[in-house]
């Protein structure tokens, strides 16, 4: 974990560094949700073109109801890095309609799970995370936009053994974005909706609020657009 945080780490640098003459962007965001007591985000993100967003985000979270072989934790750690990307498929009048799609990574677990008070051993999963998408963005006047959409995000862990974690059916997507200047945008995001997976052992439901801010680099301004995160 240690080497991908590195990695991934520097290559949000290089990319930074390359693409400053375009547009780049980058959220930074804390929230708390049914996994999660308290998390916090980083992304980058880079505009290909008018229609086409990718990017590179890292997550770190305090469980507050996560699972390891369909097992809850309720303390430890959790650490996701992701690709979103985003492909605009219709846009009138600054509205505007959006396929969206993540791929990820996760790493959580516990340590000290036999709790003998020594940091001696960890219990931990490893996951691969997709979530596909439509995301609808509305202007309310020319510095705040709302977002609304559906994802289905869908958790296959991968070790220490096989599992269908969890799959949304679907996560109801809300959120606020508020231009304070040219180049800095605040933004609220929520969801929710119900779950299923690990054969009935893990999630039920599931909620998410975060808050955070956007700051812009390059030749253009700040976009409105905010997408989900894992």
């Amino acid at each position: 974990m240690k080497q991908l945080f590195i990695v991934f780490s520097v290559l949000l640098a290089l990319l930074s560094a390359y693409n400053m003459s375009a547009q780049s962007l980058w959220d930074v965001s804390v929230g708390s949700s049914t996994q999660d007591r308290v998390s916090a985000n980083v992304a980058y993100r880079y505009q290909l073109n008018d229609r086409f967003r990718i990017g590179l985000e890292a997550q770190y979270g305090a469980p507050r109801y996560r699972f390891v072989d369909a097992k809850p934790i309720r303390e430890g750690f959790s650490t996701t890095f992701s690709v979103p990307l985003t492909y605009r498929l219709y846009e009138k009048d600054q509205i505007r309609l959006d396929f969206f799609a993540r791929t990820g990574l996760r790493v959580q677990g516990k340590i000290d799970p036999d709790q003998n008070d020594e940091r001696d051993s960890i219990l931990s999963a490893n996951a691969v995370l997709f979530e596909p998408g439509l995301l609808v963005t509305i202007p309310a006047t020319e510095k705040v936009h709302f977002q609304g959409g559906i994802t289905f995000p869908m958790g296959f862990q991968v070790s220490p053994s096989s599992l269908f974690e969890f799959a949304h059916v679907p996560l109801i997507y809300a959120g606020l974005n508020i231009k304070t200047s040219e180049r800095r945008h605040v933004f609220l995001k929520a969801a929710t909706g119900a779950a299923f997976g690990g054969n009935g052992d893990t999630y039920k439901f599931s909620w998410s609020l975060q808050a955070g801010m956007r700051f812009a680099f390059g030749r253009r301004t700040a976009a409105p657009l905010v997408e989900p995160t894992f």
